[in-house]
């Protein structure tokens, strides 16, 4: 008899799984959906019902194999961003936004740095140059820098920790500015309450540290800051679109 409701138990909780139960938390949707994408299986009636938002309905195998999500951020109640960290292969840091449905979570959207082709191809030319000028060499750290996994953006923070605070105590003088250029960033400055230190990036699409004034740093969303993450001394690195 015990053997026989193990098995109806497994059968229903198929079932329910076949039905597109939702996952009960953002953590568990996203450990659902890393699996399933890289078992292929995003086109079940799971998977299906894993997607919605922008990502509802999307006609795709999956993305190739996916690492497990290595930082999760809750934005109130009902929304959440997770990270799938960038891997060696370069594909890029990406940014999973979930949203609460009744009961259960699902994923709304993804987002990550755009528009990085150009800088891409800065990079790849003047890499195989073989001499570089000040000039040249100022811009492939900072191709480099723009393009780097945020581990290695928080890694550099947490070297330059004497530079964010030059930047924070001057941010809009050409002392920190050259500072900055010299370390690999593009520029420093002041928006209202909020200090910055942009990395680089293009147009609205940007990466760089925040250090806000007064009160807490931008809430992120999927049409603004995308990514949010504290850094060191008060500063928080940051991802626009």
């Amino acid at each position: 008899m015990p053997a026989i409701w193990s098995a109806a138990k497994a059968c229903f909780a198929g079932l329910a799984l076949a039905a597109g139960a939702l996952a009960p938390t953002p953590e568990a949707a996203m450990s659902r959906f890393v699996t399933l994408n890289n078992a292929r299986g995003l086109g079940s009636a799971e998977g299906k019902a894993l997607l919605a938002g922008e990502l509802d309905g999307a006609d795709t195998p999956g993305m190739g194999e996916l690492a497990p999500a290595d930082r999760l951020v809750r934005i109130g109640a009902d929304s959440a961003v997770a990270r799938i960290p960038a891997t060696a292969g370069g594909a890029p840091d990406l940014y999973w936004f979930l949203a609460r449905r009744g009961d259960g979570w699902s994923l709304v959207g993804m987002r990550t740095l755009a528009l990085t082709g150009i800088v891409a191809e800065s990079r790849r030319l003047l890499r195989a140059l073989p001499t570089r000028t000040a000039e040249q060499e100022a811009d492939l750290r900072n191709a480099e820098l723009t393009l780097a996994p945020d581990r290695e953006l928080l890694a550099w923070a947490a070297a330059h920790r004497a530079l964010l605070a030059q930047v924070r105590a001057a941010p809009g003088s050409a002392e920190a500015d050259r500072a900055v250029k010299a370390a690999g960033g593009h520029d420093a400055r002041r928006e209202g309450g909020i200090v910055f230190l942009s990395i680089g990036g293009i147009l609205d699409n940007e990466v760089g540290f925040l250090f806000p004034l007064a009160g807490p740093p931008p809430m992120m969303d999927a049409s603004g800051y995308i990514w949010i993450e504290p850094a060191v001394d008060g500063w928080y690195l940051f991802k626009t679109t």
